[in-house]
C-alpha cells in the first residue's frame, strides 16, 4: 500500500462530532477498510468479506503483515523514527 492509503486507513477510525466535542475510534472500520483495499490476492480466491470471517487466529497472522498506521502516529508522539 502507498502511505495515502495507510492515511486513509487511519482516517477510518476516528469518528470526529464536533457538535458534541466527542472522539469515537473505530478500529473495525479501519481493519475492514485494509483487507478491501490492501490484500490484492489470494490463493485460493477469497473475497474481502470471505477474509473478513476468517477465524481470530488468522485475523492476527493477516495483522502482522498489513501495515500498522499507528506506528507513525506513536513515532511522532515518541519522538522515534524506525
Amino acid at each position: 500500500p502507498t502511505w495515502l492509503q495507510v492515511e486513509q486507513a487511519l482516517s477510518t477510525v476516528m469518528n470526529v462530532d464536533a457538535q458534541n466535542q466527542e472522539l469515537d475510534f473505530d478500529l473495525n472500520k479501519m481493519y475492514r477498510f485494509m483487507v478491501e483495499e490492501f490484500i490484492e490476492k489470494t490463493e485460493p480466491n477469497l473475497t474481502a468479506l470471505d477474509l473478513l470471517k476468517l477465524t481470530p487466529y488468522v485475523g492476527n497472522q493477516l495483522k502482522e503483515v498489513l501495515p500498522n498506521p499507528f506506528a507513525d502516529m506513536m513515532e511522532v508522539d515518541t519522538g522515534k523514527e524506525s
